[in-house]
């Protein structure tokens, strides 16, 4: 049990939150589907990581774009895009 807590304690050097700023800052004006950002920002609340990102990149001039299609299946496809403010 105590190598089961260990584990659970430690802490990896960039959050989430950093590994997806660093993402999008690598892909500056690309469209990015949301499954690929789900790969980088953690399979559970990617979503909610965007969002925080988002803020943190406003006061920088920085803005993130969600552009939304509809696939053939009536499915929606997320894609999201960073860029410069204008």
């Amino acid at each position: 049990m105590g190598d089961l807590l260990d584990l659970c304690e430690q802490t990896e050097s960039a959050s989430f939150n950093d590994q997806l700023e660093a993402f999008f800052l690598e892909h500056v004006g690309e469209l990015i589907d949301g499954m690929v950002l789900m790969t980088v920002a953690g399979g559970y609340a990617w979503r909610s990581r965007v969002s925080d990102v988002r803020r943190r990149m406003a006061p920088r001039g920085f803005v993130i774009e969600n552009i939304q299609t509809r696939r053939p299946d009536k499915s929606v496809k997320s894609c999201y895009r960073l860029v410069a403010k204008r």
